[in-house]
């Protein structure tokens, strides 16, 4: 029995860690559009005001860590109940060169300050 137990918690904790950030990329010509998705779930709101406030700062850098690009977006919306299952997409649209590049992303909680952040790795 507590083998079953073990096994669920395992199973568990490696469903949470797969439910995190996904990044699309798609080539156009010379542009490469990026789609970040974050999870509904992921955002955690002020328990006073029911808003989620957030900064999510987005970096490109190229192998040699030159910053090819630099955004920073404040986010606040109500957490809808019923879309947990849900993400929030975020649309970049870049010239980058053939090559490889690495997305950097960090979600600061404004309110709560809890931070979350994330390397992509662009081919």
């Amino acid at each position: 029995m507590s083998k079953i137990i073990i096994i669920l918690c395992i199973l568990f904790a490696m469903q949470s860690l797969l439910m995190g950030q996904q990044l699309r990329t798609e080539k156009v010509g010379d542009n490469t559009n990026l789609v970040l998705l974050l999870p509904y779930s992921g955002f955690h709101p002020n328990l006073k005001t029911h808003i989620c406030d957030y900064d999510l700062n987005v970096d490109v850098l190229t192998s040699n860590d030159k910053n090819v690009y630099h955004d920073l977006i404040h986010i606040e919306f109500a957490q809808p109940d019923s879309f947990q299952a849900e993400v929030y997409p975020f649309f970049f649209h870049r010239n980058l060169q053939p090559g490889k590049y690495i997305l950097y992303m960090k979600l600061v909680n404004r309110d709560l300050g809890d931070k979350t952040s994330r390397n992509f790795l662009l081919k």
